[in-house]
């Protein structure tokens, strides 16, 4: 379960092991919150008496960004509001009119879409890596007022609570970042809120960590494979990460890819993340000089076509 990064790149058909044998993709697009999350977790739960095991996506940046919001009620009552909500609101029939248009398009859906993987069409180049600091800052998408709010632990713990009534076994794992995107949130000052993020996490449950530093997540040339657009990544990382949680290491893994946090190892995981990111910025001091830059041109007011427009006519793309 998770985010559209999730729904779009974990592909049920490659869990072989049988412990996870029969699995499904119950991720929803433009949904990282747990309080939602855990809501339909809920109904899975009651839906799905065979159901042993669930992943949990912490898509980090997003969840500073929306704290844990309403929880959702699947009872007579909520589903009569939800119906009138949806049919009599122009937004809700504008949505429900671009779910049918795009299932219609998406020709995968014709013979597999119960397994509830949906992968789009990826873009064949870096351009989003490339622009990921104008797109944040002209975005909003990350803001330096983010912060980590506790109730998402609550949200997380209810759904592990959740999840022991029904015997089965719940675990969670920090989506990728690419490096732009990692740096973007350490020069807005966030990056205490992403440890405070691993910390909550680390101390309810083992957690699979696929942020820590490594090729995988600085891809920014050369044939796309892992990373079309900065913050959605491709199936074949998510076909990595899948592998990974079910303890099929292969030799293109690098050593902290998919590392587990805990009690016993969360500090000593964060200085090591650290250590990495500080490499990662001495090694790289073009991406710190256009992050300045970027933050400059904001502050000028210049605007993102503008700023866009500039640094392609500049080349490197």
């Amino acid at each position: 379960m998770g985010s559209s990064r999730i729904k779009q790149t974990i592909d049920p058909r490659i869990v072989t092991h049988p412990t996870f044998a029969s699995a499904y993709n119950a991720a929803m697009n433009g949904s990282a919150d747990y309080g939602e999350i855990g809501s339909y977790l809920r109904y899975y739960l009651r839906a799905d008496k065979k159901l042993r095991h669930v992943f949990i996506e912490a898509f980090a940046t997003s969840l500073l960004a929306t704290p844990a919001g309403p929880t959702i009620q699947f009872e007579l009552t909520n589903d009569i509001a939800d119906f009138a909500s949806v049919f009599l609101s122009i937004s809700g029939l504008s949505s429900a009119i671009q779910t049918v248009w795009l299932n219609s398009r998406n020709p995968r859906l014709g013979s597999s879409s119960e397994d509830g993987f949906v992968p789009v069409a990826l873009s064949s180049n870096h351009l989003s890596v490339r622009n990921v600091f104008n797109f944040v800052l002209h975005n909003a998408v990350i803001r330096s007022t983010n912060r980590f709010d506790p109730r998402i632990a609550v949200a997380a713990r209810a759904i592990i609570a959740d999840c022991e009534t029904h015997g089965v076994k719940c675990s969670f794992f920090l989506s990728p970042l690419h490096t732009d995107v990692l740096f973007s949130a350490y020069h807005l000052g966030l990056w205490p809120e992403l440890e405070g993020l691993k910390r909550a996490l680390a101390d309810l449950a083992p957690t699979y960590d696929f942020t820590r530093y490594n090729d995988i997540i600085d891809e920014r040339s050369g044939p796309v494979v892992y990373w079309p657009e900065a913050f959605h990544f491709a199936p074949a990382l998510g076909d990595l990460m899948t592998k990974a949680m079910i303890g099929v290491r292969t030799p293109n893994m690098p050593a902290n890819f998919g590392a587990l946090i805990e009690r016993d190892n969360i500090e000593a995981s964060l200085a090591a993340w650290r250590g990495e990111r500080d490499r990662w910025i001495a090694q790289h001091p073009d991406s710190v000089a256009r992050m300045k830059k970027a933050e400059e041109n904001f502050q000028r007011g210049l605007s993102f076509k503008t700023v866009t427009d500039a640094e392609m006519a500049a080349g490197g793309w």
